[in-house]
């Protein structure tokens, strides 16, 4: 079947200081008209905007996240700058702090083990909050911990900000 067409052109909006014009004289051809035409469609209609209320995308509701935060140690051999001897570990080594989101590494931060496990963790911690509230708003959060992490800056932090924390002296439980 023929295809009968009695416009001889189409102006769309421009892009930028450019007229775009779509015209029916080049012979057989093809080009992106068809996304030009879907976005004027879209423009006037908002139909993809529509058809996209149609779907649920479950994937950003998470209605909870755990954001840990670990401090272990980096065992060392030599004379790295920032080397200490750490009592606990019984060697030398640096204490990087880690921060998870489940199975996800949000942040890590390499640290002279000569600092206590939660040394510079508040601003990690509201950086990383401040991204995943950004995202996701309506998320419970909840802050997991060891014990070397329980310290009046961190828990008035989390109370300040209406956060969940869990920070325990054996094991994270959440």
């Amino acid at each position: 079947m023929k295809t009968e067409c009695t416009q001889k052109s189409f102006d769309f909006h421009p892009l930028f200081r450019r007229d775009v014009v779509a015209r029916f004289n080049g012979g057989q051809i093809t080009s992106d008209a068809g996304g030009l035409l879907l976005r004027e469609t879209e423009q006037a209609t908002r139909i993809l905007s529509q058809f996209a209320k149609c779907f649920t995308d479950h994937r950003d509701a998470p209605e909870r996240i755990v954001i840990d935060l670990d401090a272990t140690d980096d065992p060392l051999h030599g004379k790295q700058p920032g080397c200490f001897f750490h009592g606990y570990y019984k060697h030398y080594s640096y204490l990087p702090l880690y921060i998870f989101c489940g199975e996800h590494l949000l942040a890590a931060r390499l640290r002279p083990s000569n600092i206590d496990d939660s040394a510079g963790s508040l601003k990690e911690i509201d950086r990383n909050v401040r991204e995943v509230r950004q995202r996701w708003p309506n998320t419970t959060i909840v802050i997991g911990a060891d014990s070397g992490f329980c310290q009046e800056p961190i828990m008035a932090w989390c109370e300040e900000h209406r956060w969940t924390t869990c920070l325990d002296w054996q094991k994270i439980i959440v």
